[in-house]
């Protein structure tokens, strides 16, 4: 992983990332096991979005696919 800008996240001690080409929505932070936290930068009082591993790896290759536009 690139090394990019971080911040904490209230979530286990975890460090929040952006995708290191923007600094606004979202952030993703690694909870270990493949498990991630995302959160808007924008809405810091929402709580992170947890997804495990099988779920996290079944978006990004959906993104990888094109299925979400």
């Amino acid at each position: 992983m690139r090394d990019r800008p971080v911040q904490p996240c209230p979530c286990s001690g975890a460090q929040l990332r952006s995708d290191g080409l923007h600094h606004g929505p979202p952030k993703v932070a690694d909870l270990g096991g493949g498990a991630v936290a995302v959160r808007d930068s924008n809405n810091t009082d929402l709580p992170p979005l947890r997804f495990t591993a099988k779920e996290w790896a079944a978006f990004r290759d959906g993104v990888r696919k094109g299925e979400f536009g």
